[in-house]
Order: structure tokens, then sequence, then C-alpha cells
């Protein structure tokens, strides 16, 4: 659908190839918008926020409406598909949405290219839970786009482009006047560039916006800064950052630290041919005990969800079924499976598929699926599948069907491994597990961060050359919380950085920790978001609760991962919000 583009920052329109673009109704901008940042959503939950004034059933006509006209004004495109829960038709680009992939990637050039507030001049104060939504969304990607210019700012001053940086430098300025960190940086690199006058002019500047708007002087970081230019001391410009290749230790630890409690529950699964289910949340370390455990039973079978799935039918199936059959090719299935089997692998199987229409054809076709996994059996002892979060709802009901056929695991057929993240299956999906587990045909293992023993553990099993486990492994732990993933990154920054700790001080915060963080922070409500409390004058704190190391970020994401149907939680402890505040910045 190249032809096709859902512009949401700024003015909301869709794009449509060859013709003006169509200006989208207030309602169903929101409609598009929610689907492009959330996901598939169920209509009632679409109609429940838009039309809040009226019965359910009337809500739901409404949107219908929206969405006929929308089509109409389009040329007959529809921009979205499902009947009971509503996603973007595939194809369909949804700008806002590339902007959070764009940050999440750390592509911060693109991110730049992406401006507006989102659904610009819509007001929605008739639609307070959707109104809510959109304050959280447009202050989230606010937050993106400056930290991608802060970042884009940083970049060029590294490579010695000042003009660049000033430019992006003064771009910051403008979005955020009364941070003094922009204006500290303005008047660095105007003083770099030989532009004295101009750096002391941009001082007055801003402490001039500082006294008549907050009554206050600026910093004294900033009065120094001044007084320096003032006097034409020289300023330290910027130095190359030393790099390093990263060792391969640092890549992949040689010791899967802290895991011989779920290894041994693994192993117990595995004798009784149960379905197994690791889940945790992300970067505790579940995709690697999975494939280490695949690997010690044999020859396996890989496959992995992927964000996009969700709007592909049968996308994960279709995926590892096609990896199998490019492993082994040797495979002879029957003709009657064949055929089925072409509805999802025409490029493998060219037979004329039947319709996918009619339910009894559905179960022919995982009938198929079944005596494919049956003679691959001959082969392979290990079905894997990791990141069953992004899985599609047509391969989440294929799987269910294997798991009613081969658990518990009958002689000769691939033992399933599976993994996701905690908190973020779809509810029909974490049904059945759950049903397995309760009727014993499979077990859930649940990954805990590591304990300081076990970070000691894995930093003495990486051989690095400066490393004292022993001094480094409490505070290092207490920064990540146990995660591996923080853990693992944050050495590597140290080690790009040139700066291998014996002991620092300070812990940096890995970009890809800090985007993994600020994307999921994205998917939540503004009800999920909202942490209660209050600062000692009594007023309420927003985001700026959320504590100051990784991990501890990352668990209040996951506390509040109900607060997505609108529902408030109750506020976490105070204590509990600050731990960790002193072992290093989050980011």
């Amino acid at each position: 659908m190249a032809g096709y583009r859902l512009k949401l920052l700024g003015n909301a329109t869709l794009e449509v190839e060859g013709q003006v673009p169509v200006r989208l109704e207030r309602k169903v901008a929101g409609v598009l918008a929610y689907l492009a940042l959330e996901g598939p959503t169920p209509r009632s939950r679409l109609a429940g926020l838009l039309w809040p004034e009226v019965p359910e059933h009337t809500a739901r006509n409404n949107l219908a409406q929206a969405l006929r006209r929308l089509r109409q004004a389009a040329g007959g495109y529809q921009a979205t598909s499902g009947e009971e829960v509503l996603r973007l038709s595939e194809g369909l680009e949804a700008d806002a949405a590339q902007m959070v992939l764009f940050a999440f990637q750390g592509r911060y050039a693109e991110v730049l290219g992406l401006e507006g507030e989102l659904l610009r001049g819509h007001d929605y104060d008739d639609c307070p839970d959707f109104a809510d939504w959109l304050l959280a969304q447009r202050e989230h990607l606010a937050g993106l786009w400056r930290g991608a210019l802060e970042a884009e700012a940083a970049r060029l001053e590294q490579e010695g482009d000042l003009r660049g940086a000033l430019a992006q430098a003064l771009r910051l300025q403008e979005s955020d006047p009364f941070s003094e960190e922009h204006l500290r940086r303005v008047m660095r690199l105007h003083y770099l560039l030989g532009d004295r006058g101009a750096a002391l002019s941009a001082y007055h500047r801003g402490q001039e916006r500082l006294r008549r708007e907050l009554g206050v002087d600026p910093l004294p970081e900033t009065q120094v800064l001044r007084h320096m230019i003032a006097r034409g001391t020289v300023l330290p410009g910027p130095k190359p950052r030393p790099r390093r290749e990263i060792p391969l230790a640092l890549l992949q630890p040689p010791v899967l630290a802290g895991r011989e409690r779920e290894w041994a529950l693994l192993e117990e699964a595995w004798q009784a041919g149960k379905a197994v289910f690791l889940t945790g949340e992300p970067g505790v370390g579940k995709t690697r005990l999975l494939r280490d455990f695949a690997r010690s039973k044999g020859t396996y079978i890989w496959a992995a969800g992927r964000p996009g799935d969700q709007g592909t039918p049968f996308g994960l199936q279709a995926r590892g079924w096609r990896e199998a059959l490019r492993q082994f090719p040797e495979i002879r299935l029957p003709s009657w499976a064949r055929r089925e089997l072409a509805r999802i692998l025409p490029d493998l199987f060219p037979e004329a598929p039947r319709s996918g229409k009619d339910p009894a054809n559905r179960l022919r076709l995982f009938a198929a699926i079944a005596e494919l996994v049956r003679e691959l059996g001959r082969c392979v002892g290990v079905l894997a599948m990791d990141d069953l979060h992004y899985m599609d709802a047509a391969s989440a009901e294929a799987a269910a069907y294997l798991m009613a056929q081969f658990v518990p695991t009958p002689p000769g057929v691939p033992r399933n491994l599976n993994a996701y993240r905690r908190g973020e299956l779809p509810a029909a999906a974490q049904a059945t597990i759950d049903g397995l587990v309760e009727a014993g045909l499979a077990v859930q293992i649940v990954l805990e961060p590591l304990r300081p023993t076990e970070v000691e553990a894995l930093l003495a099993s990486l051989d690095l050359p400066d490393l004292s486990p022993a001094r480094l492994a409490p505070a290092l732990c207490r920064h990540a919380g146990g995660n591996p993933f923080f853990l693992l990154e944050t050495l590597r920054a140290l080690w790009e950085a040139g700066e291998w700790p014996g002991k620092p001080s300070r812990f940096p915060t890995p970009p890809r920790a800090r985007e993994l963080i600020a994307h999921r922070l994205g998917t939540l409500s503004s009800a999920a978001l909202r942490l209660e409390g209050q600062d000692r004058g009594g007023h309420c704190r927003g985001a700026d609760l959320l504590p100051r190391n990784p991990r501890a970020r990352l668990a209040v994401v996951q506390a509040r991962q109900a607060g997505r149907g609108g529902r408030e939680l109750p506020a976490l402890p105070r204590e509990d919000l600050s731990r960790g505040a002193s072992a290093g910045p989050h980011g």
C-alpha cells in the first residue's frame, strides 16, 4: 500500500496517491491515532473512548459510520481491517508510529524529519479518557523528538561539526526555553566557533527570560560558564571518543549464570513430555536460556515473533515452517497436506489452496501443520518459539491446536519450548497457557533477575582485564536490578567508551536500555503512566517519580500494564520508587 500514508503529526490526514490528502474528521483521526500507537484494539474500546456519552450500540454504530465516511472520502480505500478487533490496514504507514520505531532503533536524524504535535488542532474535551491518552502520547512523542535532537547535537559536536551542532542546539533551546542545559550548550558552541559576543548575548537573553518568567537567576554553573567566556578562557573542545571492539565474552557470555533452578525445571518438564513456557521481563535472559536448553537436546527448529506479526495472519507459523523446510528439504508430505499448506506457504507448495473462509478448511490446515510436525520428528527433537507476545491470532489458534494434539508429547514428535514477555501476551493466549498448566500438560517458568552472587559469577566468567567481580557485582547489580540485558549493556558501554572499571563511582545508561524503556512506556495508557504521589509541597508528581535505575524503571512499567484498560492502579510505596536512585542515572 505504498500509495497510502497516515499523517498524524500536525494536521491529521490520509494521504492517497494521486489525490488531494483527505483531512480526517476529529473522531476518526482519534481512532486511527489510537490504532497506530496502541495496536489492534476492540471496537468496543474505541467506541467507548470516542463516544463515551452514548450507549455502546450507538457508539459502535457511530464508529462504523465514521470509518465508512473515511472510506468514501479515500476513494474506497479501507484504512482499517478486522471485525471485533480493529487494526490499521496492512501496509498503511503512520508517521507517529514511525517516530517511535526510529527512536527505538536510534535513527535520530529520521526522527527529526517527523515534526508536529499529535492530532494538532483537535480537541477532545468531550472524551475525557481519550483526552488523557492523547495528552500522554503528545508528551511522549515530544520527549522522543527532543531526545533525538539532543542526541544529534551531541553527535555533531563530537564529530567536530560545531555549526551543525549549534543549529540543533538552537532548536533544542526553542523547544524548551527554560532549560539551562540547552542554554549552556548554545553558549559554549557560539564561543567555540569564535563568537564570544553571541555567546554572552545568549546568556543575557536566557537570564532575562528566567528572571521575567520564573523570578530566578541562572544556576551557578551557567554563571561560571559566562565568566569563563567573558574572560576569554579556553574551553575544551570536542574530544574523540575512544572506542574499542567489544570482546566476544561481553557479546555472548560463556556461562549461563544463575539459572540452575530453571534448568532443572526445564529438564523435569522435558522428561514428562510437557510443553514449556518461559516468561519474564525484557532482558532477563529468556532467549539465552531457551536456546541453550534447546541446543542441549540436539537438533532444533527456531522461530521468533516480530513486532509486525499481529497484523499478518499465520505470520509466525509460516516463518517457522518455512525455515524448517529450508533446513530439511528431504521432508515429504502427502498431497492433501501440501495443498493445505499452500495457503500459508505458496512459495513452497504451488498446489492450488482451498478457500480459507470455511471453518472446516481451517481445521484441515491445522491438521496439515500437525502432519508436518510429525514428519519433522524424524529430523529434529525441539520446536522452539521465542517472543510469543508478538504472535498473530491465527498462529496462536494453530498453536493451540498443536498443543491439543501433541501434549503430552508422544515419542517421535518434537518437544515444544516457548518464551514470551510477561504481561504482554494477549489475554486469550495467556488463558490457553494457564489452562494447560492447570491441567498438568505444561509448565510456566518465570525468570527472575539475578542475585548479587549470581551477578558475581557472571562477571567472573567473562575473564576480562581489570575487572574485579567481587567489588563490582554489588553496585552493578543495584544499577541494573539484576537484569542481564541492562547489566551487559552497561559493561559494553563502559568498554566502548574506554572507561573500563575497577569500581566506578557511577554507571552510564546504555542507549539500548533507555530506548527499550521509552518504547515500553509509549505502549501504556495515560492511566498506567500516571503515578500517584505528592512532593513535599503537596503537588502531584508525574512520570518523574519513575525510579532512576533501568531495571526498577522497567518494573514500574510492568506493574502498570493493567492500566491499559483505563483502570487506576495503587501508588507504589515511596521507598520502592526511590530505590536505586543513587546507583546511577536512568537516562
